[in-house]
């Protein structure tokens, strides 16, 4: 079964949880708050309701927990990292299955073109 091995929601200091997302070797998920204040000006709703998991001694250790507090929405909206941990990625895990997916020396371009030509 597919699961996000990294589960996040902000709104600011989104470089820093674009980044993790991107280090991170799994699956990544990220909810972007955008207010859209040209059509339906929801600044202030997201300013009032929105939360810091850090700020709320959130531990972002348990999947189903994840998935419940990313579900919030009524009355306070949490933000930030909602699940991280590394599990076995794809590649990895298919790698020790067949042959076909060993790592192996990848030969320089020129010997290919050199065979081709």
């Amino acid at each position: 079964m597919l699961q996000n091995d990294f589960l996040a929601r902000n709104s600011k200091r989104l470089e820093y949880i674009f980044e993790k997302a991107i280090f991170h070797k799994g699956f990544s998920c990220i909810d972007v708050l955008q207010p859209c204040i040209t059509f339906n000006n929801t600044y202030e709703y997201f300013r009032e309701r929105v939360y810091k998991l850090e700020e709320a001694d959130y531990k972002p250790d348990n999947y189903e927990n994840a998935v419940m507090k990313s579900l919030e929405y009524d009355g306070k909206i949490p933000i930030g990292i909602f699940y991280d941990k590394e599990n076995e990625t794809f590649e990895s895990a298919i790698r020790g299955k067949s042959n076909y997916f060993k790592e192996r020396e990848i030969p320089e371009i020129e010997e290919i073109l050199k065979e081709k030509v």
